[in-house]
């Protein structure tokens, strides 16, 4: 129980600054993450019922669980590790969510936007396309499984999360990308006097 403390309010001790800097922005992530799980658990139950109860146990407890483990990871000094599972476990999650709830796609749009900000956040530029192109493929999945299942008249949801959600993913990740490449300006020497103008 000790271990899970602190976990939960230090970082690793046996790391550089940049280790210690990425381990602190990993952890304030993941308790923000941990905290939605518990809070909106009890919404859930309220607004869907007691029916749906198995469903808040096995996302929002499974959530909880998660975070926690990989708090104590980070505290391990598993920094990196820890990212990619933070961001694929989610992704997996939100893919999973946005299939069998049985809602259009484009109302699960802002979710896989969120991983794809937290892949900016946590992971390197390259790993940023290959989130954003995991995403892709799953919103285009999960339309055209829709477009078989829903009724004619509603069958317009692959060729509208195409042409419509698609393109602004995309667009995301290559801004994404290029803010992951933007040079940073450098700073001159506080004791290097200014150069007078003529």
């Amino acid at each position: 129980m000790g271990n899970m403390r602190s976990a939960f309010v230090t970082a690793p001790d046996h790391a550089d600054a940049v280790t210690l800097d990425a381990a602190h922005r990993l952890t304030t992530i993941l308790k923000i993450i941990l905290a939605a799980a518990m809070i909106t658990a009890p919404l859930y139950v309220l607004a869907e019922g007691v029916t749906h109860l198995w469903r808040v146990l096995v996302v929002n407890g499974g959530t909880t669980v998660g975070m926690w483990v990989l708090l104590l990871l980070v505290q391990r000094g598993h920094v990196r590790l820890v990212s990619r599972l933070a961001v694929w476990g989610l992704l997996g999650l939100v893919s999973w969510l946005a299939w069998a709830n049985g809602e259009p796609i484009h109302v699960n749009v802002v979710n896989f936007v969120a991983v794809l900000v937290l892949a900016h956040v946590l992971l390197s530029p390259r790993s940023v396309v290959f989130v954003g192109a995991a995403c892709a493929l799953a919103m285009t999945g999960i339309a055209y499984r829709q477009s078989l299942v829903l009724p004619s008249r509603e069958a317009n949801g692959f060729v509208e999360t195409v042409v419509q959600f698609l393109p602004q993913l995309i667009l995301i990740t290559v801004l994404l990308r290029m803010r992951s490449r933007a040079p940073v300006p450098a700073r001159p020497a506080p004791d290097q006097p200014s150069t007078p103008r003529a």
